[in-house]
């Protein structure tokens, strides 16, 4: 649900509310959600009030940023006047160059990226204001990494009959490389689709695909087999022996990070990194 704090009451609850932490509120009082851009598409919305309570509190069942990724497909559906502002993710796939443009009597930077998903699905995103100087300085760092680009609470607007995304000025967030398990789950189906390309060989099929689809083979069948292929084996697992670690340690870019002294190399990203996360298990096993 979305809750606001009138203008009045800024002062009164901007040192009591922090992003990023949990909190318990008391004593909210309740609209319907009818604003022109709405952060959700709940019906009601919460304001507060004189006596509304603000109580520090703890729960790892409340993500960080609750993202709520729309399709592109849906969005390039919408109405011209879509109400609702949209939570978009993809790879950032081009940028125009940096332009200006007036508004009230000022100039404001304006670019245009566009960002890759569902498919190949390109999706362009105006970036207005200080925005554009986040997506600058990242295009200047030299970032080895594909650019995971993560839009949150972002507008749906209707340019030459294609809808377009574009943040809105000090509502929008925007994230380029988080940490997080969105941008983890669509940085390793990028990859796994880039494989499929370079190798002409899925690198990622699904359940009925892998089930109905390839081909079956007992166990000497497998042995003897002379192609490095996709096959269905049905075994019994008799025997787990575990690796020294059955997890490693792996880049944001999905590539095995090596521990140093103090941090860890990737050679994907041919460099020290910070960031890393428990991938695969490793196991060995006996079947038969």
């Amino acid at each position: 649900m979305h809750a606001s704090v009138g203008e009045d009451l800024i002062s009164v609850f901007e040192s009591l509310i922090s992003e990023g932490t949990v909190y318990v509120f008391t004593y909210f009082g309740v609209n319907n959600n009818c604003e022109l851009y709405c952060t959700t598409s709940h019906q009601f919305r919460l304001f507060f009030q004189d006596r509304t309570t603000v109580l520090p509190s703890f729960c790892d069942a409340i993500p960080l940023y609750g993202i709520k990724l729309v399709p592109f497909r849906k969005i390039m559906g919408y109405s011209p006047h879509h109400p609702f502002l949209v939570d978009v993710a993809g790879v950032m796939a081009g940028v125009e160059g940096e332009r200006k443009y007036m508004n009230d009597g000022k100039f404001i930077n304006m670019m245009v990226i566009y960002i890759e998903n569902d498919g190949a699905l390109q999706l362009n995103i105006v970036v207005l204001g200080e925005m554009v100087d986040r997506i600058k300085d990242f295009l200047a760092s030299s970032d080895q990494q594909l650019p995971i680009v993560i839009l949150q609470f972002a507008r749906v607007k209707n340019a030459g009959g294609t809808n377009i995304v574009q943040n809105i000025m000090y509502g929008t967030g925007l994230l380029i490389n988080p940490d997080i398990p969105e941008a983890l789950m669509l940085r390793k189906r990028e990859i796994s689709q880039y494989l499929s390309v370079i190798s002409g060989k899925p690198a990622y099929l699904d359940e009925d695909e892998v089930l109905y689809s390839i081909g079956r083979k007992i166990i000497k069948e497998l042995r003897a087999a002379a192609d490095v292929g996709f096959y269905v084996v049905r075994a019994t697992v008799l025997d787990v022996k575990p690796v020294p670690s059955w997890w490693y340690k792996s880049c944001v870019c999905s590539v095995k990070a090596e521990a140093n002294a103090y941090e860890y190399f990737c050679d994907g990203c041919n460099r020290d990194v910070n960031n890393v996360v428990d991938s695969n298990i490793w196991l060995n096993t006996n079947i038969y």
